[in-house]
């Protein structure tokens, strides 16, 4: 089952999202993503937030300021998005509604 992600992070950590991108593309090829602002990854992955924050850091690696989080996606949320972003957060099986 895929689920929705939110990960938002300091420029310390990863200067720009396609870093994040690539790795996660490398580990889950039917990851989708969205990049909607500065310092913020929306994406769909099967894998639970522990082993995507594992994975992550065993590519970019630890170290002071080198900041990020990663959370699951709840039915509780509320904000202002684009389409895109909410089809990515509410049904990560079908993001792109295809």
């Amino acid at each position: 089952m895929r689920k929705s992600y939110v990960m938002v992070y300091a420029s310390a950590f990863a200067d720009t999202h396609k870093k994040l991108t690539d790795i996660l593309d490398e580990l889950d090829p039917r990851c989708d993503w969205h990049a909607p602002m500065a310092h913020c990854l929306f994406f769909t992955s099967s894998f639970s937030a522990h082993e995507l924050a594992q994975h992550i850091e065993g590519k970019l690696g630890t170290g002071a300021g080198r900041l990020f989080l990663i959370t699951e996606v709840s039915g509780n949320k509320q904000g202002r998005l684009a389409d895109r972003g909410w089809r990515l957060l509410n049904n990560p099986d079908n993001p792109r509604g295809s």
